[in-house]
């Protein structure tokens, strides 16, 4: 019996290449989340270092 070696190789890469696509997405999506908390975070930061009560006289 002859084993297809090319066609066990192509099926082979084909199933690292979706492991690899499925990790990559799941990295982006860690990486946008990320993203979101620190724009959150420096938008605080600003807000409050613009936001600062100025003294009033009476």
């Amino acid at each position: 019996m002859d084993i297809p070696w090319s066609s066990l190789i192509a099926g082979t890469t084909a199933v690292f290449s979706a492991v690899a696509t499925g990790g990559a997405w799941m990295a982006a999506r860690r990486a946008n989340a990320t993203a979101e908390a620190v724009a959150r975070i420096e938008r605080d930061r600003w807000h409050a270092d613009y936001s600062r009560a100025l003294p009033v006289a009476r």
